[in-house]
């Protein structure tokens, strides 16, 4: 835990001294009146670091040690803050510039080199301050860290005696009477969930005094689910019967619980505690679970800065490692895919865990929540916002706030009267959320001040109809670009992405019509994921260039060329699919929307020889002649989606058959093959789950074939 906390402390820091160390550098060896000024900044931020993480450490911090952190962390990002954009005014230009600009641009290299020199003296100056705080305060000296781990003061809540709970007769009393009464027919089934924080007494109050009022005595159960659940509904099917259930967390968990209640007219009922609104609604009506996607978080972190790269990891890696960090230590619960994987693709963060989370954000001003309880303290610096909520006097605020140093804008719901987003100078993460995809009555969003956010790594919009810059100018820094379930104002767009050197995500618009990419797609060489690619709108050279991306792992086509044209596209495509897939290539989703012209039989065949790291499949509106031989190959190949084949033979069954990894197959037949399918024995084997279009009686199964079969 001590790990996290450090480098949630002093995250700022460790970033600022990598980026002293840079100016130190011959890339910047024209900084030589300030050297030694520099050289100064990098040794006193180092020693004051050491200090920050033995502070992290510690569990209480006296005014003293707290007040210097603060100051030293908020001058750790002014300090950063300048160098970034010291660094961007002296990066500027092209070797391509006419005489003019790269006059203009030396002139604008001088003056930022002045200007530099200036602040550093500033700086300094703030830097020996805090210095000489430190050794006032001997901050050092101090620091210490109790070796005792103290017993969680809300373990005896978990054992209290109803006896001593205060104010709960009357909750108590309308619960009960909830139970014996109610309104209605009462024969049906009736549930009533206690909804509240945790310490309330929900649990004592459900287990220890509801039970006996109503005459429950208790019994226990089996641990397999599905057992459980038969074993239950035939005990239940007739009898009265009363459940309580503890501490329920979401609304899936109610889904599978709810499966185990005989509706049996006999007047049952159920009880639930859950601190969750959403729990508590969706037990009795309906409702949905918060689920944060984990992706749009890992990437979030990376481009906040907080992961680094280490011991051999890429970010993303590294990102994904933090992630099951948070899990394994139960800060967070994951949600699993339904396809089996048993992958975690998003997670739900516990009430009081989120509680602590904000509690400690807003202690260490990480964070500045726009919502209804949301007051303007002008004595804080905003640096993060999450903006939750708005009204016209609230945007009036907000608009007043100092946004010059903002790094993070966050909405969700996107609010209907934001602040114009060119004042966001210094962004480095832009998250705007309506809530669900763009309709019809959907805001619409003009994207071209982003040109100016020369720090912006991560953009990310849905529900609005977009209007994109035809440029995205110097943006070096972006690295993820998320416009998935956004719609485009106008029906097709063009857009330059290829000036975007550090872009590794691009998930373009899904709805109103697609995106022509540039030409020169080959120079985004670090992209990893691309979606949405569509090729009856992008050029011959874009979908050739395709083939050189060679660092892409997640790709989605949509193949929309519509008419009879005849051209080599199918060839090319095939080509640069061929290229992908023996590479790093491990999620590929094709889907035909042309409506009238499908690929050949011969691209089916050419499109992947070697799919070698190829682990999802998703052919949507495609039929495909037969089950391409190169599927043979694909070894590591473990969820097969939609696959439709005009004709389906014997010999393509055995070559499925044999996948070592294929966990979910979706598999139809448009023609019935002309003799019995026999799968035999010790096939499939690490096959869950087998959706199978066919005429049924044409399949034979073999005893022990799919050992590992569930559906």
């Amino acid at each position: 835990m001590a790990g996290m906390a450090v480098s949630a402390a002093t995250g700022v820091m460790i970033s600022l001294l990598s980026k002293l160390s840079l100016l130190l550098s011959d890339q910047y060896r024209q900084l030589k009146g300030v050297r030694r000024d520099i050289e100064f900044l990098n040794r006193e931020l180092t020693d004051m670091n050491a200090a920050l993480e033995k502070l992290a450490g510690m569990d209480k911090l006296d005014v003293q040690k707290k007040a210097w952190r603060d100051k030293v962390r908020e001058m750790a990002y002014d300090i950063e803050d300048c160098i970034d954009i010291f660094m961007h005014q002296h990066g500027q230009g092209d070797d391509k510039d006419s005489l003019v600009n790269k006059t203009a641009r030396k002139i604008t290299k001088l003056r930022a080199r002045y200007q530099i020199a200036n602040k550093i003296q500033e700086l300094k100056a703030c830097v020996e301050e805090q210095s000489q705080s430190r050794d006032r305060y001997r901050i050092h000296e101090s620091i210490s860290k109790s070796g005792v781990v103290e017993v969680d003061p809300r373990l005896p809540a978990l054992f209290e005696d109803a006896k001593r709970l205060v104010g709960i007769d009357g909750p108590q009393s309308e619960i009960i009477k909830l139970l014996l009464e109610g309104d209605g027919d009462p024969g049906q089934l009736k549930v009533v969930s206690i909804m509240g924080f945790g310490g309330l007494g929900k649990t004592t109050l459900a287990n220890q005094d509801i039970l006996s009022k109503v005459g429950y005595g208790g019994t226990e159960m089996e641990d397999d689910v599905q057992k459980l659940i038969e074993i239950i509904r035939a005990s239940f099917k007739n009898k009265r019967y009363l459940v309580i259930i503890d501490d329920l967390w979401s609304t899936k968990d109610w889904r599978t619980i709810e499966c185990a209640f005989v509706e049996n007219n006999y007047g049952s009922r159920v009880t639930t505690t859950t601190r969750n609104q959403d729990v508590a609604t969706a037990c009795c009506f309906s409702g949905q679970d918060y689920e944060i996607r984990k992706f749009d978080l890992l990437r979030k972190w990376i481009a906040e800065g907080f992961v680094r790269v280490k011991h051999g990891l890429d970010l993303e890696e590294a990102a994904d490692n933090c992630f099951n960090e948070l899990i394994n230590r139960s800060m967070i619960q994951p949600c699993f895919n339904d396809d089996d994987s048993g992958e975690v693709w998003a997670c739900q963060v516990h009430d009081l865990m989120l509680d602590l989370i904000i509690s400690k954000c807003k202690e260490e001003n990480f964070i500045t929540i726009i919502d209804r309880k949301f007051t303007m303290n002008r004595a804080s610096q905003v640096r993060w916002i999450s903006h939750q909520f708005s009204h016209r006097d609230m945007a009036l605020s907000v608009e007043r706030m100092d946004r010059s140093q903002v790094r993070s804008y966050n909405t969700f719901p996107a609010a209907d009267c934001m602040p114009p987003l060119s004042m966001f100078i210094l962004l480095r993460v832009l998250d705007m959320d309506q809530g669900s995809y763009a309709g019809p009555q959907s805001l619409c969003l003009d994207l071209s001040a982003i040109n100016h956010f020369f720090l912006l790594r991560y953009l990310r919009v849905r529900g609005f109809h977009l209007e994109l810059p035809k440029e995205f100018g110097k943006l070096e820094h972006l690295m993820t670009i998320n416009l998935s379930w956004a719609g485009l104002y106008l029906s097709n767009q063009s857009s330059d992405f290829t000036s975007l050197s550090s872009l590794r995500h691009l998930s373009l618009p899904i709805l109103g019509g697609s995106i022509a990419l540039r030409n020169g797609l080959s120079m985004l060489c670090n992209l990893h994921t691309l979606f949405r690619f569509d090729i009856g709108i992008n050029s011959i050279e874009c979908i050739r260039d395709l083939g050189e991306l060679t660092n892409l792992r997640e790709r989605s086509v949509f193949y929309s060329r519509l008419g009879d044209a005849e051209d080599n596209t199918d060839t090319i495509l095939a080509a640069s699919l061929d290229k992908l897939g023996n590479s790093k290539l491990r999620c590929l989703v094709f889907k035909d929307v042309s409506g009238s012209r499908a690929p050949s039989t011969q691209f089916w065949s050419n499109c992947l020889s070697r799919p070698r790291h190829l682990q999802r499949l998703r052919l949507g509106g495609v039929i495909v002649p037969k089950i391409p031989n190169w599927i043979a190959h694909a070894d590591r190949l473990a969820y097969l989606y939609q696959l439709e084949v005009q004709e389906l033979w014997s010999d393509d069954i055995k070559v499925l058959a044999q996948l070592p990894c294929l966990i979910f197959l979706m598999l139809e037949t448009k023609t019935n093959p002309e003799k019995n399918i026999i799968i035999h024995s010790n096939t499939f084997p690490s096959l869950k789950h087998f959706d199978f279009c066919c005429e049924l009686s044409l399949l034979t199964f073999e005893p022990a074939t799919m050992p590992q079969q569930r559906d």
